[in-house]
């Protein structure tokens, strides 16, 4: 059975939250040749610091998975277009 991305998302506990705004004059993604290239995108916050030293694995964990979901989100706008 194939299912589809936002079951699985909600099977998984995730939210997909409203993609942020870009800074400046940039953009979120653009899409050349039918590829989608997402720029831009990290944890909320912008911790700064190193893995191991300042942050936990842990932490980067953390950060890793915020920013995949963040991407998620501007990848879901664009399917709504």
């Amino acid at each position: 059975m194939i299912q589809s991305i936002e079951t699985k998302l909600k099977e998984m506990n995730i939210t997909l939250p409203s993609s942020s705004n870009p800074a400046a004059q940039y953009t979120n993604y653009v899409i050349v040749n039918g590829i989608m290239f997402v720029s831009g995108k990290g944890p909320s916050g912008q911790p700064r610091g190193k893995l191991g030293s300042t942050y936990t694995t842990g932490e980067g964990y953390e950060f890793a998975r915020t920013t995949g979901i963040e991407i998620l989100a501007v990848l879901k706008v664009d399917c709504q277009h």
